[in-house]
């Protein structure tokens, strides 16, 4: 089954959403455009979560690598306060890791969108996968980077404890288009993708794209 044969249900069930978008007449944009943005707009919040399953069902095709989704990953205190102590200085938590203690960190959680093992190298990362066609203020940008940090220092052991044998981890956000918020290592942008992973992503990232594009210009032109 090809990837786009397996993301084509959810392309499919956003387009059928997108038709049923509801929408107020600007005076002077009128109804026929007010109609145009309002689609598009709505297009591209949820264009987000089909890269991040375009991407995450392609690394899963490939025998080398093993991922998961973890939509509650518990922080305990003490990764929060490493964490604040290397803000400025993020290489300095390159071989800190910390245990991972689950449900019994406490209420503070993150969520992360892909958990990559690597088999052949035995490296465990987290991926945060954002569309990335725009900046983030900075705010977002401190709450991002601290996550992804976070992630770095307790995925190791997140990792061993599901049954793989990491040896090291480490942490990334994906800005899809290019528009690097944070900056690399930790931030990674498309065209980088390939090489990171050592196998063809954005070509097939970008089939789905096609797909999902001439989707919503039918909608669009109706």
């Amino acid at each position: 089954m090809s990837l786009l044969d397996i993301v084509k249900p959810n392309v499919d069930t956003t387009i059928a959403s997108l038709v049923d978008t509801e929408f107020r007449p600007d005076p002077i944009a009128g109804t026929l455009f007010s109609r145009v943005v309002s689609v598009l707009s709505s297009a591209y919040k949820r264009h987000g979560s089909i890269i991040e399953q375009a991407i995450v069902e392609c690394l899963k095709a490939n025998p080398r690598y093993t991922v998961w989704r973890v939509d509650l990953f518990g922080i305990h205190d003490q990764a929060a306060i490493t964490v604040a102590a290397a803000q400025n200085n993020p290489s300095s938590l390159d071989s800190t890791h910390l245990p991972y203690i689950g449900d019994a960190a406490g209420s503070n959680r993150i969520q992360l969108d892909a958990v990559v093992f690597d088999n052949d190298t035995g490296v465990v990362s987290s991926y945060e996968i954002k569309r990335g066609n725009g900046h983030f203020d900075a705010g977002k940008q401190r709450s991002m980077k601290r996550e992804a940090l976070l992630s770095k220092i307790l995925l190791r052991d997140h990792c061993r404890q599901r049954g793989f044998p990491a040896t090291d981890s480490r942490a990334h956000i994906v800005f899809y288009y290019g528009i690097r918020s944070i900056p690399a290592p930790l931030g990674l942008i498309g065209a980088e993708l390939d090489d990171h992973f050592g196998m063809p992503i954005l070509s097939e990232v970008e089939t789905v794209n096609a797909y999902f594009r001439s989707r919503l210009f039918e909608i669009i032109s109706q």
